[in-house]
């Protein structure tokens, strides 16, 4: 597979990771529970896989320093759903889709100052692009009166979870495979929100056949093939380049929006959409692909 078709993958996972927003609107339910209930389906779903073929001898082979930062990278997964969903609860959408993005900023910045990665002055000028046209989305949604410090800050913390969770799984996938490493990282993120959930943090006990069958839509759509892929696509791409396609999230969301729900997107969510897609593609042709070695995929 070449350059170009695993970047169209990446950009299709973040399409699934929008579905999201699609189906949460079916729902009515408390969203960690939701969260809860999405990692377990897709733990159960990628069981399978360990289970069978080649990965079934391998498992028990993993580093176990391996098998820690798996683990850990799913308890950051979790926590990273946490602080969005909290961040809610105080700020404006506007605000939060904001400062979750910021995201791609601490990326670059951790792998800039601990990796030594280096981004030419074309790709820096495309992450501003990309981040301004998310901007733009957001400054539509402005018109809720909730703004709060304290909001902003629980977006601004998911914003660095979310990059350390991309960074970790960056470095983990040189030596274990997408299955193998999805499956601990699900394992432990479900675990997580189960005790989030049971700590008081959501609620998992009043679920619907809907909401059950949207936290299913989930774990397919916006897990196996968009967080599946994220990580998949993490061995050969660097963590900055995930975080910046990542930012294509809500303009994929308004298509969607537009198409399923005949939601007609205001004047500056297009004009952003146009500048985040613009953005990506400038950024994907002025940055290299991550150097890999030849572990199995």
């Amino acid at each position: 597979m070449n350059t170009l078709q695993r970047r169209l993958l990446i950009v299709f996972a973040t399409l699934m990771l929008s579905v999201s927003a699609i189906l949460t609107r079916y729902t009515n339910v408390d969203s960690m529970g939701l969260v809860f209930y999405r990692m377990l389906f897709s733990t159960l779903l990628t069981i399978p896989l360990v289970l069978f073929a080649k990965y079934r001898g391998t498992l028990g082979g993993i580093d176990p320093k391996r098998i820690g930062l798996c683990t850990i990278s799913g308890i950051i997964l979790a926590l990273h759903f946490f602080t969005f969903f909290e961040s809610l609860r105080f700020t404006s959408i506007a605000s939060n889709l904001v400062f979750i993005n910021t995201s791609v900023f601490f990326t670059a910045g951790i792998m800039f100052v601990f990796f030594g990665e280096k981004i030419s002055r074309k790709a820096t000028g495309a992450i501003f692009l990309t981040f301004g046209g998310s901007v733009l989305i957001a400054v539509s949604d402005i018109g809720g009166s909730n703004n709060e410090f304290w909001g902003d800050v629980l977006a601004i913390a998911g914003a660095l979870l979310f990059s350390i969770y991309t960074i970790i799984g960056g470095n983990v996938r040189t030596t274990v495979s997408t299955t193998l490493y999805t499956f601990i990282v699900y394992t432990a993120a479900t675990i997580t929100a189960l005790l989030i959930c049971v700590g008081g943090g959501g609620d998992f006990i009043n679920f619907s056949t809907t909401d059950y069958l949207c936290a299913f839509g989930m774990a397919i759509f916006c897990t196996i093939l968009g967080q599946s892929l994220y990580s998949w696509g993490v061995k050969y791409e660097s963590p900055t380049f995930m975080a910046v396609i990542g930012l294509g999230e809500p303009v994929f969301g308004a298509i969607l929006g537009f198409v399923i729900l005949a939601e007609v997107p205001a004047a500056l969510v297009l004009v952003g959409s146009i500048v985040v897609l613009a953005g990506m593609y400038l950024f994907s042709i002025h940055t290299e692909e991550k150097d890999t070695g030849k572990v199995g995929s």
